[in-house]
């Protein structure tokens, strides 16, 4: 399911941190009309995987130090996630927003408010090799309890094994029937980022992987985002191609 929120902007231009913005409107939405919601994904001292990913697209951004230039005072939010009734209780918060007519505060005198929400479903894949183009940046975090987090990108020598074990593990908690859960990311054409979010600088991958794993596994990932902090803005992909490959998986759950 895909949830797509256009906004209107008084300014068009957006902090750089815009990820953060995102979520504290999600949040504010919760508060309003959904409290369960922001209860159960984000009460202080809770730390939960959220089922869902969002991206925003920028009408031909222009980036300064500070802040994104752009050359209209519309942008667009999409959020997916597989569980409908999640996704219709998220679509109902925002669509309280826009009947109210909220207007959101943005930074530097800005705000924005909800000029329209719908939804879409995602098409089906039924071939077990995917060409992906990441929409929202790909994030590989290595998580140890008591050591600082590390960040994986796309040239790294240990990529393709770190993202299998972080989208096994991703995948591991879910309602699957398959018993194969092997996955194979491989960097086609990918390049580094760096995003500020949070009032940190996290490495990231933009461009173009090749997805191999169970259709079941790829129309799972499709719907819900694929690596680490999806729900913070990244880990969106859109599919360019797919195919019949040569790969069945050998890793039983």
């Amino acid at each position: 399911m895909k949830i797509i929120v256009r906004f209107e902007l008084k300014k068009a231009q957006l902090p750089l941190d815009y990820r953060r913005l995102m979520v504290s409107f999600l949040k504010a939405s919760f508060t309003s009309s959904e409290p369960q919601l922001f209860e159960q994904f984000y009460e202080k001292g809770k730390t939960v995987q959220k089922p869902f990913a969002f991206d925003v697209k920028l009408p031909k951004a222009s980036f300064e130090k500070e802040r994104i230039l752009l050359d209209s005072e519309e942008i667009q939010l999409t959020i997916i996630l597989e569980e409908k009734v999640l996704g219709i209780r998220i679509y109902n918060a925002i669509v309280a927003m826009k009947k109210e007519k909220v207007e959101y505060p943005v930074a530097n005198g800005n705000s924005m408010k909800v000029k329209s929400v719908r939804i879409e479903e995602h098409r089906k894949i039924v071939e077990n090799q995917v060409m992906i183009q990441m929409l929202s940046p790909l994030v590989l975090r290595e998580h140890k309890k008591g050591e600082k987090d590390y960040y994986y990108q796309a040239d790294d020598e240990e990529f393709i094994n770190i993202a299998k074990e972080i989208i096994q593990a991703q995948v591991s908690n879910l309602k699957i029937t398959s018993k194969w859960i092997d996955i194979v990311l491989e960097p086609i054409k990918a390049k580094k980022v760096i995003i500020k979010t949070f009032g940190i600088n996290i490495p990231a991958s933009l461009g173009i992987f090749k997805l191999s794993a169970n259709e079941e596994i790829i129309n799972i990932l499709y719907q819900i985002g694929i690596g680490s902090r999806r729900s913070e803005g990244f880990g969106v992909f859109e599919i360019i191609e797919q195919k019949k490959g040569n790969f069945y998986g050998n890793s039983a759950v």
